[in-house]
């Protein structure tokens, strides 16, 4: 964890409610559902420009 960064970010208070509710159904930190979250919308933004720039 070394290279982590700390980021503050706004959300609204319905989707931060529902992200602790998925922490803590599985036992998770906030930071661990966040990352999860941002790893996928990440990955399938990628897969979308790699898409387009291919056409």
């Amino acid at each position: 964890m070394a290279d982590d960064i700390v980021v503050t970010v706004r959300v609204p208070k319905t989707l931060l409610q529902r992200a602790r509710k998925v922490a803590d159904s599985r036992d998770e930190t906030m930071s661990q559902v966040i990352r999860r979250g941002l790893r996928g919308y990440v990955g399938r933004a990628s897969k979308s420009v790699e898409n387009e720039d291919a056409a």
